[in-house]
């Protein structure tokens, strides 16, 4: 069991060096105050903060694709495999415009970048999302956002021009951490 968490652990941490992707990989143990319990079997199990990213009447709110956490009653890490997953359809944001970020609690940190996949690529999911490649070569040429730790805030994407692009961000809290992963069009007047 130490061996799978210290794989699972490493791989976590790679992860979130490369931003999420998707295939959720579980694995739980308890934590020492309740070595009893596991507590944590998937990842709605972990009670980890949500994001959300909305602009007007649209919303993106189911984009959670890591987490790493520890809290009373387990240690999870939920992690990627080899691609990031996104809604099938993109938050659209006219030139210029911030859409808005959110999170349930605030963060101690935020960080993320936009990139533009290879639409083309992409899997169609059951759920109505799509998978992105994380081997794109895209993906290499990102543009980091600044984010500061609150709990709302405007996303800067004044500097894209237009386009489709995958958002991924990165909050940790005081138990742990979580990645998200949204999709944003950006369309000129």
């Amino acid at each position: 069991m130490l061996l799978i968490v210290m794989v699972a652990s490493f791989a976590a941490c790679a992860s979130a060096a490369n931003a999420p992707a998707v295939d959720l990989i579980a694995t739980t143990t308890p934590s020492a105050k309740d070595s009893s319990r596991s507590g944590c079997q998937t990842s709605d199990d972990v009670p980890v903060p949500g994001a959300a990213l909305s602009y007007g009447d649209q919303r993106q709110d189911d984009a959670m694709v890591s987490v790493n956490w520890r809290s009373d009653n387990c240690a999870a890490n939920f992690h990627p495999s080899v691609t990031v997953p996104l809604p099938g359809t993109a938050l659209e944001v006219p030139l210029g415009a911030s859409p808005e970020l959110t999170f349930s609690a605030e963060p101690d940190s935020v960080s993320g970048y936009a990139w533009r996949p290879d639409f083309s690529l992409a899997e169609e999911l059951l759920d109505g999302k799509v998978e992105a490649p994380m081997d794109d070569l895209r993906r290499s040429t990102r543009a980091d956002l600044a984010f500061g730790p609150f709990a709302s805030q405007p996303l800067d994407l004044a500097s894209l021009p237009a386009g489709d692009y995958a958002i991924e961000v990165s909050a940790s809290w005081d138990d742990g951490s979580s990645g998200f992963a949204f999709r944003v069009e950006i369309l000129t007047p």
